[in-house]
């Protein structure tokens, strides 16, 4: 929670997934005897080569998205080019033309709720050069009536279109 409200970027690495590995091989190896005894036809081959892609395969469809593993069985990153990807992704700059062309068109598509009968109308929005967090300015006619949610939606919006996982982001909405 510190690191959340110090705007911090994080990166948890757990040696917790062994205990996968082997529940994981453990089924493969069974699920590859049981359809060589079956004597299937389209199960070409069964050597360990195999049997590895097959446990890459399903221990990557597994959360945490970036699993780290001693014994070399899946194909994750490693701690250094996780650190260096989040790095990259907490000074990455984009566009007011590319930011506003994603952007816009979702808001259109889903406007800020209206309060007091008042619409909000975003107009456009910018990123904030030379900041140590990627900080976003959306300019409305009504900001004060923005709320929290819907800065979130638009958090989670940059996040989509823009890989921007593991670092902080900043919503602010202004006055034009």
């Amino acid at each position: 929670m510190l690191a959340f409200t110090q705007k911090r970027a994080i990166i948890v690495v757990m040696k917790v997934t062994n205990l996968m590995e082997d529940y994981v091989r453990a089924h493969v190896d069974d699920m590859y005897e049981r359809l060589k005894a079956e004597n299937v036809s389209w199960l070409t081959c069964d050597c360990e080569n195999c049997r590895m892609d097959t446990e890459c395969y399903v221990l990557n469809r597994i959360p945490p998205k970036y699993t780290i593993s001693g014994r070399g069985v899946n194909h994750a990153q490693s701690e250094l080019e996780t650190a260096k990807q989040v790095y990259l992704n907490r000074t990455a700059k984009i566009g007011t033309t590319k930011l506003n062309e994603v952007m816009l068109p979702l808001i259109e598509a889903y406007p800020p709720p209206s309060i007091k009968g008042k619409y909000i109308k975003i107009k456009y929005c910018s990123q904030v050069p030379n900041t140590q967090i990627p900080t976003f300015v959306f300019y409305a006619n009504l900001p004060q009536y923005v709320k929290e949610p819907y800065k979130r939606f638009l958090e989670n919006k940059i996040r989509e279109n823009w890989q921007l996982s593991g670092c902080p982001i900043n919503v602010f909405v202004r006055q034009k």
